[in-house]
C-alpha cells in the first residue's frame, strides 16, 4: 500500500514540475509578444477582422494569457464591435467572452458555445473559439460571434477560423526571421568593429578604427572613445579626426558625459524629444552636450573589464535619428564585447617600464585583495612562524625542581649509648639555647657510680690499713691500692659526666625540623646517632634554594648564574636568585642522575619556610626559538648516531 501511496505523489510531483515548467515556457512566449508592441496588437486586430469576414461574425475580442502567482490572466488586446455601445456594455461583452475562453483553456481545446438568440425568430448565436499556440504552448485567444442555424454548421465555421489562424503561426515565423536578422546585424557589426580595431598598428590608431568603423555601422554624427586614468577621463580618439584639442569646449563636454558614465557605471542615454527616451540616472553632462551640438541625442557605455569601468564610448546621433532599444541593445553589446580587446591593447602598448609597474601592482592585488583570505591568512601565519621560529632570540632557561634549605643548620646527635627516658619537643616547635630537647635513662649509670664510690672506699680503706703497720713490704701493697682507688675515681668521673650529659639541650634557638623522637621512648639509641635538626631563627635563619639540576643541563649552569623560582604554593609570586655553590657529585633521584645545586634568594619572601619546593629557571643564553623546540631531538641523534 506504501509503494502505491509513493508512486502516486512522485507522479503527482512529475504533473507539477511539467506544469510549472510550461508555465515558464508561456510567460516567455507572452512576454516576447508583449515586447512587439503595437505590432500584436495590429496583427491581432487584422486577425480578428479576416476571422469575422469569413465566419459572418458580429464581434470579436482577442487575448492573451499572462501567467500570474494565482494562474492565468486573460489581456484583451483587441476588440472588435460594429455598434456604438457604451463602455459598460463593452466591459460586460469582454467579460462575458473572458469566461467562454476559461472554459476552453481548462480543456485545452478550441470551442463552439452557444450563446443563444434575443428571441426565437433569429438564428441563433455561437461564439467560435480559436487558441493560438507558439511552440505547442497556448498563448492567445481570439473569439468571434455568429448567427447560424445550428450547431454543426458553426463547427464548420471554426474550421474555417481555424484555417485563419494559421496567420498567426506566418506572423511568429517572421518575428522570429526579423529578430534572427537583428541579430546577425549586431553580431556582424561587432565583427567589423573588432576586425577595424584590430588592424590598427598602435592603440590610438585602433581607437580611430573603431570610432569610425561604429560611425558608420550605426549612423552615429561622432563617437567618441575616452579612457580612465587616474580617477578622470581621457580622451583618445573622435570619430573622422586624427587630431583633435583636448582643451576645447566640444572635448571638455564629452569628457564630462563621459565622466558622468563612469561615475554611475552604467548606460546614459539623452534625448531632447519630449517623446524620445532617456535613461531615469544623472543625465546632466549629456544634457550640456546635447545643447552645445544643437540637440544631439547622446549614448555613453561604459567599457567594462572584469566588472571594473576602464573606458567610455560616447556616441552622438543627429535629432533626425530615432534611438530604438534594438539600437540600444546592440550598443551595449559591441561595448561589452569590445572593452576586453580594447584593454588588453591598450596595455599591451605601453611602455616596458609602465607593463612592469602595472604587473606587480596587478599581482600585489593577489596578495592583499579579499580573493582566497583564507589561504592567504594561512600562508602569511606559515611566513610569520617561519620568521619568528627563526629570527626570535629568547633567553634559554634551565628548568630544575628546588627545595628551600636552611644555610646554617644544627645537628643534635646521641652523647652516649642508651635508652631515651623522655622526649620534650617535637618538629616545629620553637626552642632556646639551653632547653632540654630529651633526657636519657641514667638508672645503670648510677648503679655502676654506686658500685664505683664503694670500690673506691674499699681500696682507699686497705691503703690506710696497710700503712698503719710498721711492716716495710705493706708499703708497696698500700700503694697499689691507693693507685687502683685513683683509677676508680678517673673512672666515676667519666660515669658522672655521661650523667650530667644525660639530659640533651639545644644549642642554638630555632625550630625543630626533624627528630619526632616521642615514638622512640624507651628505646636504645646508639651513641653519635643523629637525633634532631635545628634550624636557627632570626638573622642568621636565611634560606637556600637546593636546585636539583638534570645532568644534560648541568653543563649549562655556572656559579653566579642567574634565575628566577616560584614555589608551588605561590606560582605567580616569582623571585630572583645567584647560583652560589655546585656540588660535583651525582646522585640519584627519581631514576635519573642529578646535581644539588645551591642559590641565594635575593628578596626571600617572610612566609617561606624550609621543606617547600617548586620549580627554579637558570638563565643560560639567548637561542633561536627554533632550537628550545628542537635541541633536545638533535642532541639525542647526536649522541645515538654518535656524529
Amino acid at each position: 500500500m506504501s509503494t502505491i501511496v509513493e508512486h502516486n505523489s512522485e507522479q503527482q510531483r512529475e504533473r507539477e514540475r511539467q506544469q510549472q515548467q510550461q508555465a515558464i515556457t508561456r510567460s516567455r512566449l507572452v512576454a516576447r509578444l508583449l515586447a512587439a508592441g503595437p505590432d500584436i496588437r495590429e496583427f491581432m486586430n487584422d486577425l480578428l477582422t479576416v476571422q469575422a469576414i469569413v465566419v459572418n461574425g458580429t464581434e470579436a475580442a482577442g487575448f492573451l494569457l499572462e501567467p500570474t502567482d494565482t494562474g492565468i490572466q486573460l489581456r484583451n488586446i483587441a476588440h472588435i464591435r460594429p455598434d456604438g455601445s457604451d463602455e459598460q456594455t463593452r466591459r460586460a461583452a469582454l467579460q462575458a467572452f473572458s469566461e467562454i475562453v476559461g472554459e476552453c483553456l481548462k480543456q485545452g481545446k478550441d470551442g463552439v458555445i452557444d450563446v443563444g438568440a434575443p428571441n426565437e425568430s433569429i438564428e441563433p448565436q455561437f461564439c467560435l473559439v480559436t487558441l493560438l499556440r507558439d511552440e505547442n504552448n497556448i498563448v492567445a485567444a481570439s473569439c468571434v460571434i455568429t448567427r447560424c442555424r445550428d450547431q454543426e454548421r458553426a463547427q464548420q465555421r471554426l474550421e474555417t477560423m481555424r484555417l485563419v489562424a494559421g496567420y498567426f503561426d506566418l506572423w511568429l515565423l517572421k518575428r522570429q526571421n526579423e529578430q534572427v536578422l537583428q541579430t546577425t546585424q549586431r553580431h556582424q557589426d561587432v565583427l567589423q568593429a573588432a576586425a577595424a580595431f584590430a588592424n590598427g598598428e598602435t592603440f590610438n590608431a585602433a581607437a580611430a578604427n573603431v570610432c569610425n568603423e561604429i560611425v558608420t555601422r550605426t549612423g552615429a554624427s561622432r563617437v567618441s572613445l575616452g579612457w580612465v586614468k587616474w580617477n578622470s577621463v581621457k580622451l583618445l580618439a573622435m570619430s573622422h579626426t586624427e587630431e583633435f584639442d583636448r582643451r576645447q569646449e566640444l572635448s571638455v563636454a564629452i569628457v564630462k558625459a563621459m565622466e558622468e558614465c563612469v561615475d554611475q557605471g552604467e548606460l546614459v542615454q539623452y534625448d531632447p524629444d519630449p517623446g524620445g527616451h532617456t535613461t531615469n540616472n544623472i543625465t546632466r553632462a549629456a544634457m550640456a552636450l546635447s545643447r552645445l551640438e544643437n540637440g544631439n541625442k547622446i549614448v555613453s557605455l561604459p567599457l567594462r573589464y572584469r566588472n571594473q569601468v576602464v573606458g567610455v564610448l560616447t556616441l552622438e546621433y543627429p535629432p533626425s535619428r530615432a534611438l530604438t532599444p534594438e539600437l540600444t541593445t546592440s550598443l551595449a553589446v559591441t561595448a561589452e564585447v569590445m572593452a576586453p580587446q580594447i584593454y588588453d591593447r591598450y596595455e599591451n602598448d605601453r611602455w616596458l617600464v609602465v607593463k612592469i609597474g602595472k604587473s606587480i601592482a596587478h599581482n600585489s592585488k593577489y596578495l592583499i585583495g579579499p580573493r582566497h583570505t583564507l589561504a592567504k591568512v594561512i600562508f602569511l601565519g606559515i611566513i610569520g612562524l617561519v620568521l619568528l621560529v627563526t629570527l626570535w632570540r629568547p633567553m634559554y632557561r634551565v628548568a630544575a625542581p628546588f627545595q628551600f634549605v636552611p644555610e646554617n643548620k644544627r645537628l643534635v646527635s646521641s652523647p652516649v649509648a642508651g635508652k631515651i627516658e623522655k622526649v620534650f619537643v617535637r618538629p616545629g616547635q620553637q626552642v632556646t639555647a639551653g632547653t632540654p630537647l630529651l633526657v636519657f635513662d641514667t638508672n645503670r649509670l648510677q648503679e655502676q657510680r654506686e658500685k664505683i664510690l664503694l670500690d673506691i672506699a674499699a681500696e682507699q680503706a686497705s691503703a690506710t690499713e696497710k700503712l698503719n703497720n710498721d711492716d716495710p713490704r705493706d708499703d708497696a701493697q698500700a700503694q697499689q691500692h691507693r693507685l687502683k682507688a685513683q683509677s676508680l675515681s678517673r673512672e666515676l668521673n667519666l660515669i658522672e659526666y655521661d650523667i650530667s650529659r644525660a639530659t640533651v639541650t639545644a644549642p642554638i634557638d630555632g625550630t625543630i625540623l626533624k627528630g619526632d623522637l616521642v615514638e622512640r621512648e624507651k628505646s636504645e639509641v646508639k651513641e653519635g646517632e643523629q637525633l634532631m635538626e635545628i634550624a636557627p631563627i632570626g638573622s642568621s635563619a636565611r634560606l637556600l634554594a637546593e636546585l636539583r639540576v638534570n645532568e644534560r643541563d648541568i653543563q649549562r649552569v655556572k656559579v653566579g648564574s642567574t634565575g628566577s623560582l616560584a614555589t608551588t604554593s605561590a606560582p605567580n609570586d616569582k623571585r630572583s636568585f645567584t647560583i652560589s655553590r655546585i656540588v660535583p657529585l651525582g646522585e640519584a633521584k627519581d631514576a635519573k642522575n642529578v646535581f644539588r645545586v645551591y642559590a641565594t634568594i635575593d628578596q626571600p619572601a617572610p612566609e617561606w619556610q624550609p621543606g617547600q619546593e617548586g620549580e627554579a629557571r637558570v638563565d643560560w643564553e639567548k637561542k633561536p626559538a627554533i632550537w628550545h623546540v628542537t635541541h633536545r631531538l638533535w642532541e639525542w641523534i647526536r649522541l645515538k648516531l654518535w656524529i
